[in-house]
């Protein structure tokens, strides 16, 4: 008995000394300063059994906070840079209480480095950073080795895990006048779908994912619209909050005017007047004969459509070049017309054109089938699946074979550009490297005349950049005078809303812009960011303590962050650990 007692004491005190828990660095006798990053990006609006992920993560926050001390101090910061918290706990729970999602995701670089900046100014104090996410972020966390401070984590997420998401991906608005939405879901399911025009509902139907993916539809929208017309498009059942609604603003509708060179009577000038009138609201298209192209002021239009070229001079060549520095657009048709040496001695040379090598025939009976090379093209939206890169019924049967160096093919035939584009000054080149008559190709009579034409047209006509039809969150918007912005539906408080030349657009819906005299100036839409739900709680992992959290149940105390196990574990693991030795001696002697 002596001997046995004799073996536990030395057992014991060979693991003797006072207790510090799993982070030796913090002393109990020093108050604690926790730096906690709350996400609120729109990933964390994904809901599962009526449940956003925000809820279980504030839940989770205001658990820990409440077994905060007194003196405990607490920085805590937002997907949103400018919504932020520092304060005691009680205040900390008030603030967490109140968030809503944000519109956009945070740079996990920026978060990191504003946190060891609070951190630094504590050097008297326990330091800690803690995260509560649903690890998909922007990017990888940026980890190191010689990390400054210790660090944890609750990874969010539903009991089943990352299986529940849903929500309006993008509109767009086609060369037909038709809106083009996508919707996207992780979950299979009857999604139900809405789209108010103006406040009015002019759809209204189920949009079945029969697996997960995205789904595209489209709806006519009414030819006749405001100067600045809105579009709101919701889905009621979309298993996420903020992803839930899509906004857009139309403007007015506003011929472009086209002129087209190129024989009156010839089949390609007639097809594609033919297809214009599909959009006869939208396009007015002027003929004019190729000797005659020197006669016209090219500012007058906003897109020349060349089906055929002659006599091509150094006035001709200038006058395209100072009207696509202007901000016009040229769609250069190459047909089997085209004088080679006038092409080549100026286009190429004074326009950067594509340099022709040779030309392609098909021999009788015989085509070359097409790939679409850039299907993430406005002019390809709503067209074709995200999948399909190759449309089996389009035949060429002649194309030139080009370089097309600098150039973005958006279409190829037998590997080799067939629809080229690229930036000129303030406009834009489209380059067809075969004709439109039923000799090169049977494109005018096939429904890749819509992208290739009529979505074309659009595209080149449009103003991508100086009026968008909508911002994200988070964006500054800057005008040229100053404005008031308020939310679209509320009167115009000139005493209370904000009159300025620049506005940081936090939360997604419609707003109008009015002027000094109360005069409606513009209508502006603000989307949340479409995440792209890339998981790296991998590179969380690597930086900080992590933990799974999966609902409203578990008990937290925030003293095992600074301290790890509680004194009462640790207590009952030495007892464990003396019952082991004592069966252990006792077996030995």
């Amino acid at each position: 008995m002596i001997i046995r007692t004799l073996l536990i004491m030395l057992t014991i005190l060979l693991f003797a000394g006072p207790y510090t828990g799993s982070n030796p660095e913090m002393d109990p006798s020093k108050r604690n300063v926790l730096v906690m990053y709350f996400d609120t990006s729109p990933s964390m609006g994904d809901i599962y059994d009526g449940n956003a992920l925000i809820d279980f993560s504030r839940d989770l926050a205001v658990k820990l906070l409440q077994t905060a001390g007194s003196d405990d101090l607490f920085y805590i910061m937002t997907s949103d840079p400018e919504e932020k918290f520092y304060g005691n706990s009680s205040d900390a729970v008030i603030f967490i209480s109140g968030t809503e999602l944000y519109g956009r995701e945070r740079d996990p670089e920026e978060i990191i480095n504003e946190a060891e900046n609070i951190l630094f100014e504590y050097p008297d104090r326990n330091r800690m950073m803690l995260f509560l996410t649903d690890g998909f972020t922007q990017k990888e966390f940026p980890y190191d080795n010689d990390q400054l401070f210790p660090a944890g984590a609750f990874i969010v997420m539903h009991d089943t895990g990352h299986k529940s998401h849903s929500g309006i991906l993008s509109a767009d608005l086609d060369g037909k006048g038709e809106l083009q939405i996508d919707m996207i879901s992780s979950v299979p399911g009857n999604y139900n779908c809405e789209v108010f025009f103006d406040g009015m509902k002019i759809y209204s139907g189920g949009i079945i994912l029969n697996e997960p993916g995205i789904e595209s539809f489209s709806v006519n929208i009414p030819e006749e619209r405001k100067t600045f017309s809105s579009v709101l498009i919701r889905s009621d059942n979309a298993l996420n909050n903020i992803e839930s609604s899509f906004y857009m603003t139309i403007p007015e509708t506003e011929q472009k005017k086209i002129l087209v060179t190129g024989r009156k009577d010839s089949q390609s000038v007639k097809d594609i007047q033919s297809l214009a009138r599909v959009s006869s609201t939208q396009f007015d298209l002027e003929i004019l004969e190729p000797e005659e192209a020197g006669s016209v002021l090219f500012d007058d239009y906003d897109l020349i459509l060349i089906t055929e070229i002659t006599g091509i001079n150094s006035f001709i060549v200038s006058n395209y070049k100072r009207f696509l520095e202007n901000g016009g657009s040229l769609f250069f048709v190459a047909g089997d017309k085209l004088n080679l040496n006038d092409y080549n001695s100026r286009l190429v040379t004074e326009l950067g054109f594509p340099s022709i090598k040779s030309m392609f025939r098909a021999g009788q009976g015989s085509y070359s089938g097409i790939e679409i090379k850039s299907v993430e093209h406005s002019i390809f939206k709503g067209v074709f699946h995200e999948k399909t890169v190759v449309p089996s019924t389009v035949e060429i049967y002649s194309f030139y074979l080009m370089d097309g160096e600098g150039w973005n093919s958006l279409i190829e035939a037998q590997d080799h550009p067939l629809l080229l584009e690229r930036e000129y000054g303030a406009g834009r080149i489209f380059f067809l490297a075969t004709g439109t008559g039923p000799e090169d190709s049977n494109i005018m009579r096939n429904g890749i005349a819509i992208p290739i034409f009529l979505n074309s047209f659009s595209y080149l006509t449009g103003k991508r950049d100086s009026n968008p039809s909508f911002f994200l969150s988070g964006d500054t918007a800057g005008f040229d005078k100053h404005l008031y912005l308020v939310p679209e539906g509320r009167p115009l408080k000139p005493n209370e809303d904000v009159y300025s030349r620049v506005f940081r657009l936090r939360s997604p819906g419609l707003y109008d812009l009015y002027d000094s005299d109360g005069s409606l100036y513009q209508k502006i839409a603000v989307n949340s960011e479409r995440e792209d739900r890339v998981d790296y709680t991998s590179s969380i992992k690597k930086m900080a303590d992590t933990r799974f959290f999966k609902g409203f149940e578990e008990k937290l105390n925030i003293n095992d962050l600074f301290y790890g196990a509680s004194i009462f574990r640790h207590f009952i693991i030495l007892i464990s650990v003396l019952i082991i030795l004592e069966l252990i001696v006792v077996r030995i002697l």
